[in-house]
């Protein structure tokens, strides 16, 4: 589950523990408002091209760019645990300029949020979140160790963000986009699941 970041949060932010090893700095990603839920694409982009193609045979001239959520993947401490949360570009931008990612520092994230007009009615802005320098409770490591902190991140992780987008993406959400009319438009993407499957069985 997604931690929703509060006015006045101050959150470390921390790199990203990846499934098969390794550390990134975020994870980007893209997904289409569908059935009430977002839905996460495939890097071939099989639902955006299904949303195309229906509108385009439909006559609906719908612009699946309406339907897209693009958001970025933080991996934050905060009270004590980690946590992941969602946030847009502008505060990866603000973290990525002198890149604060770098657990062994006291840069934090501040969060400021305010609420701003817009067509759709007032929604939360957190264009003035500023980076400051606060100490944080530090695990008690060798935080020199790429070792230690792959380690103390593998247990307090709460899970691998790799699994998050597998539970919401294309292929584990086949029946709301059947439900929302795109079952004529999907079948590359359930013939590529089914093979898919199918080579999972065959290399068991």
């Amino acid at each position: 589950m997604m931690y929703k970041l509060k006015d006045g949060d101050v959150v470390k932010i921390l790199p990203i523990l990846k499934k098969k090893g390794g550390f990134s700095p975020v994870e980007e990603l893209r997904g289409f408002f569908i059935g009430g839920k977002v839905i996460y694409d495939t890097p071939e982009n099989h639902l955006r091209i299904a949303l195309k193609n229906k509108s385009y045979i439909e006559k609906s001239y719908i612009d699946p760019s309406s339907l897209q959520r693009a958001k970025v993947v933080l991996c934050i401490y905060h009270e004590g645990e980690i946590k992941f949360t969602l946030v847009g570009k502008k505060i990866k931008d603000k973290l990525i300029n002198g890149y604060k990612f770098d657990p062994r520092n006291n840069y934090q994230l501040k969060v400021n949020i305010e609420m701003i007009d817009s067509h759709v009615g007032h929604l939360p802005s957190f264009d003035k979140s500023e980076i400051i320098q606060q100490d944080w409770d530090r695990p008690n490591i060798d935080i020199d160790s790429q070792e230690a902190w792959f380690e103390w991140l593998r247990i307090k992780q709460p899970f691998y963000i790799e699994d998050y987008i597998e539970k919401h993406n294309v292929f584990n959400n086949i029946d709301i986009l059947k439900n929302e009319g795109l079952s004529d438009y999907i079948y590359e993407i359930i013939a590529e699941n089914r093979e898919k499957k199918i080579n999972q069985v065959l290399t068991v």
